[in-house]
């Protein structure tokens, strides 16, 4: 599966399972115009679906660390722009610097170092207008991993699993992502709430497992650079994947989609950016 073809399967699965794109308590101005920042985009997809939810003069920025899943520029709407823009990578240009009334980001897990967003965090707070909205969407894998071996009913899926957990436990640690609100609140954010959305779907199971699967065999290329004789290659963790798809209807690899929101406060509302 091609990464944008991955891209779009999965954001239509987790717009399948919330069946939002904006957070229902989430309470954007109508007085103004609104600018909204969608923080690796991607293909743009969930830009694409905002823009039909709100008026044509909203301004829609998308920023991705590379512009290879970027759709042509002809195809894009008026209002919706497509930037680079490493939002881990220090220091933000001044053109983003409280610009945002929402600014949105979603599966940024595998770009967490030492087990903490504090840095990408500060940076999103940093893009939103005093009063501005940020919605962080993040895979929380703590359940499956707890419950994978009573459900997986493949060997190959669990020597496969019990790979994928030695290399995020060692090396990308997600124990972060229950306690977002808290991150958000040492940010200076208020009304700050962690929604969860389990897949129950019997109809969708199958797809979260499919997307997911191909999401560890792009991620199964970053193993070689840690030398783990533990770990071992990705090639060799891509045959597992491989057998593993072949009996994707025993293979419990599906995630709890969570979602995390809170406020900017406005000037004077002890604002820390």
């Amino acid at each position: 599966m091609g990464r944008g073809i991955r891209l779009n399967a999965q954001h239509f699965l987790w717009q399948r399972q919330l069946r939002f794109r904006v957070h229902p308590d989430i309470s954007l101005p109508k007085d103004r115009d609104l600018r909204i920042a969608d923080v690796g985009t991607g293909t743009g997809a969930w830009l694409f679906e905002v823009a039909g939810e709100f008026p044509s003069n909203t301004i829609l920025d998308g920023f991705d660390i590379s512009t290879a899943q970027f759709p042509d520029e002809n195809d894009l709407p008026a209002n919706i722009s497509l930037k680079i823009l490493d939002i881990g990578g220090g220091d933000l240009p001044d053109s983003v610097v409280g610009k945002y009334d929402l600014v949105h980001i979603r599966l940024f897990a595998f770009a967490i170092l030492n087990n903490d967003p504090t840095p990408i965090l500060r940076n999103l707070v940093r893009m939103l207008k005093p009063g501005g909205w940020l919605q962080w969407s993040e895979a929380d894998s703590m359940p499956m991993k707890s419950r994978h071996l009573q459900l997986t009913r493949s060997t190959i899926a669990q020597k496969m699993m019990t790979k994928f957990f030695l290399w995020t436990d060692r090396y990308y640690p997600r124990t972060w992502v229950p306690d977002l609100a808290e991150k958000f609140m040492e940010q200076g954010l208020e009304m700050n709430s962690l929604f969860r959305y389990p897949v129950t779907d019997p109809f969708l199971y199958k797809g979260w497992v499919d997307v997911t699967l191909a999401a560890y065999e792009e991620l199964s290329y970053k193993f070689d650079r840690y030398a783990d004789p533990e770990l071992g290659i990705g090639e060799d963790f891509r045959l597992l994947i491989e057998r593993a798809s072949k009996e994707s209807a025993k293979v419990d690899v599906v995630y709890d989609p969570v979602v995390c929101i809170g406020r900017k406060p406005a000037h004077g509302a002890g604002a820390l950016y």
